[in-house]
């Protein structure tokens, strides 16, 4: 297993809120567009490209970076603070 994340540090921070986000149908259908990939036993998401002129960010993300980036982006509302 990699090392903690700072984004799995600030979710460990605020318990439940990781499980709250997951179980929401906007995440859900905004996670589909990303595709699993299983490197040394942990699994992360990239980015599916759409496209020919469809560039953007191909960086594997871990859950929970996916968590922040999506309520970053979605529901601001919803982080208790500033997050990494």
């Amino acid at each position: 297993m990699s090392e903690p994340t700072p984004e799995s540090i600030y979710l460990r921070g605020h318990p439940g809120l990781r499980d709250r986000v997951v179980a929401m149908d906007g995440f859900g259908r905004w996670m589909a567009g990303f595709a699993p990939v299983a490197v040394d036993g942990d699994t992360y998401w990239v980015r599916r490209r759409t496209g020919a002129d469809d560039f953007g960010d191909d960086r594997l993300k871990d859950l929970d970076q996916m968590v922040l980036a999506w309520l970053q982006s979605c529901r601001p509302d919803l982080l208790p603070e500033n997050p990494p």
